[in-house]
């Protein structure tokens, strides 16, 4: 049952009102003295459920003969106002395979007169990926689900009261660079490449991320912030100068930036 609900009973010239009971038997109510035999329109409100109207009979014996399932009473089911919008987001890796729970989304649903928005969950791994936006008015919304380094994705949805709508989006591999240290046409093993944002070298501040050129002088980055302005620092040795570095780079959200740093 559902407690604090406030009940309206009218035939036009009696008006009767009570509230459904909070303790046992929860959700419960009664209005004695109504004179018989007539038709009240009964109504049930509560500020967080949506209202709900009956039009019941009651013939010169007290029986409900229309308006309701039971010959002595009249029951109703009520029902949130609001609607929720609830679900996983996933990710495909960059480079294809089976996509995966993306912790860290913010997903934003937004009407034109109101918006929402919540974060998909990073902890704990069983829950990695879902959100629940609750307490939506009924209504159309787009919804967008947004991540660091990549493209967002959008949908559209339409609420009624009391709906609980599921998504389930994948979104694109976020940005991602790569590439092939070499000297004179020769792959360089184990280079220490940096990853800077360009604005940032040259200073104290540290590198975004590092990485290390494995046997055929390959490196990368995943997961990336972007957009983005960088550039990449390659050492020999850690402690060395710089061997070389990129141009400065615009990285895209979901770009899969290939990018080779001869040293001279």
């Amino acid at each position: 049952g559902t407690g604090g609900v406030t009940v309206t009973v009218t035939d036009g010239g009696d008006t009767r009102q009570t509230v459904t009971q909070s303790g046992a038997p929860v959700g419960s109510w009664a209005i004695s003295g109504l004179h018989i035999p007539s038709t009240y329109t009964v109504t049930f409100s509560r500020s967080d459920l949506e209202s709900q109207v009956l039009s019941v009979s009651v013939d010169g014996f007290g029986t409900v003969t229309a308006g309701a399932a039971s010959a002595t009473a009249v029951d109703v089911k009520m029902r949130p106002a609001t609607a929720q919008i609830v679900g996983t987001v996933t990710q495909s890796p960059a480079g294809g395979g089976t996509a995966t729970p993306a912790g860290n989304v913010q997903i934003s649903a937004s009407s034109g007169q109101a918006q929402f928005t919540v974060t998909s969950a990073s902890t704990p791994a069983a829950s990695v990926g879902t959100f629940a936006m609750q307490g939506l008015p009924p209504g159309t919304y787009t919804v967008t689900f947004s991540r660091k380094g990549t493209q967002p994705t959008s949908t559209i949805v339409t609420l009624a009261a009391g709906q609980v709508q599921r998504l389930s989006p994948v979104l694109v591999s976020p940005a991602a660079i790569s590439g092939v240290v070499s000297q004179r046409g020769t792959p360089t093993v184990g280079a220490i490449v940096s990853l800077y944002l360009a604005s940032q070298y040259g200073t104290a501040a540290p590198p975004v991320a590092t990485a290390t050129t494995d046997g055929n002088g390959h490196y990368s980055f995943t997961d990336v912030d972007a957009p983005q302005f960088y550039l990449l620092e390659v050492q020999l040795s850690a402690n060395a100068a710089a061997a070389a570095t990129s141009p400065p780079t615009t990285l895209n959200p979901s770009q899969q930036l290939v990018l080779d740093i001869p040293i001279p």
